[in-house]
């Protein structure tokens, strides 16, 4: 990871989604907090929701559960409470944070 991340150019923000939990560890928080990638939060099964803030900009990818309806043309579920969690973490977050992007 550290030998992806120096080749970043410095004039973009970048975000990186971990998909598998033996990310989850502190050395890749230092990682992308020494190299000012944003870690991007997701609703992706099997890892955790709220990660650690890397930057003061925070990225959350909202795209769902996978193969959980048959039919995408009418709204099934009322996602309501997870998108009051996610703006609790949110708010908790923001005297560190400058922007905010939300990807649906």
């Amino acid at each position: 990871l550290s030998e992806f991340l120096k080749q970043l150019p410095t004039d973009y923000k970048f975000a990186v989604e971990f998909r598998h939990p033996s990310w989850y560890l502190g050395q890749t928080n230092d990682l992308l907090t020494k190299f000012g990638v944003i870690w991007a939060a997701t609703e992706y099964p099997g890892v955790p929701k709220k990660v650690p803030l890397t930057t003061d900009t925070i990225f959350v990818r909202l795209v769902g559960k996978h193969g959980r309806f048959h039919s995408h043309n009418r709204e099934q579920i009322d996602v309501t409470p997870q998108l009051e969690s996610w703006w609790d973490w949110i708010r908790a977050l923001s005297e560190d944070v400058y922007e905010v992007y939300v990807f649906f």
